[in-house]
């Protein structure tokens, strides 16, 4: 068997093996293309720096990477690895992650991130293996808005250049995905609520499928407004690895009727670690 880039691999030959390394698995994975070409895209897949095992021409594991800012600092974010269960067992994950490693300890990239569901104990042990530590816990909260209020905020659109000072104060609450140097350019849309000309509450959505990649309120008394003012935009609305710390925010939005069907946990490895806090 060979690990090489995927940088010369079609798109569909390395959806098959993502779809077929995931089958059966915690959460049932769509199956258009179409999904996972934007999904790749506004993760920042970078295929160049993404490894596949190869025995012979069929693609038999993967590790997909981006390489982009968080944390204040050049991150290497794992979007998808998977083995095909053929494969399983022959530690093809900690091979290619060894390869990956090897290939970015010259670069500027100082850490290495990854979210895992907490139940799959498989892929945390050979995670750690490699070398990763879990660092957060990122609850997932999906449903109907039920929110406990009678009259919602007055919200209005707001601009991502109107709101980037402070998504970016907020920046390092959210993983990868919803931050806002992946939000920026995806068809989410900007809502907020200004009082007194300062921004009290935020939210940052997709209004055709509801999911929200960000969302904060200032002021805990109109939290469940705020929320109703969302549900009149988008009733049903998923949010994905919302921050453990943030324990008001996912107090009200467990009242406002949000139900978590799963847990993931964010994993860390430092190769270059910062000597002074970020």
């Amino acid at each position: 068997m060979q690990i090489k880039t995927l940088e010369h691999t079609s798109f569909h030959t390395i959806l098959d093996c993502f779809l077929t390394a995931f089958e059966n698995y915690f959460v049932e994975m769509p199956k258009d293309p179409d999904y996972f070409r934007q999904r790749w895209q506004g993760t920042g897949v970078d295929f160049a720096n993404s490894y596949g095992m190869f025995d012979g021409e069929l693609l038999v594991g993967f590790v997909l990477q981006a390489i982009g800012p968080s944390r204040g600092v050049l991150t290497a974010y794992n979007a998808g690895t998977g083995v095909i269960p053929a494969y399983r067992g022959k530690k093809i994950v900690q091979a290619l992650y060894a390869q990956a490693i090897a290939d970015l300890k010259p670069s500027d990239v100082k850490l290495l991130l990854l979210e895992v569901i907490i139940e799959n104990k498989k892929a945390i042990k050979a995670y750690q293996n490699v070398g990763f530590s879990i660092c957060a816990d990122y609850p997932c909260f999906s449903g109907v808005l039920q929110a406990q209020a009678t009259k919602p905020l007055s919200l209005q659109a707001i601009s991502f250049d109107q709101l980037k000072e402070t998504m970016l104060r907020y920046n390092n609450l959210y993983a990868w995905d919803n931050q806002y140097h992946r939000v920026v350019d995806m068809p989410y849309r900007c809502f907020g609520y200004i009082q007194q000309e300062n921004l009290v509450a935020y939210v940052v959505l997709n209004t055709e499928s509801g999911y929200i990649a960000q969302i904060e309120c200032t002021a805990v008394h109109l939290w469940q407004s705020f929320l109703l003012a969302i549900q009149q935009l988008v009733p049903e609305v998923k949010m994905n690895n919302v921050n453990a710390k943030q324990k008001e925010k996912i107090q009200q939005i467990t009242l406002a009727g949000l139900q978590q069907p799963i847990v993931q946990y964010e994993l860390e490895m430092w190769l270059h670690k910062p000597t002074k806090n970020l």
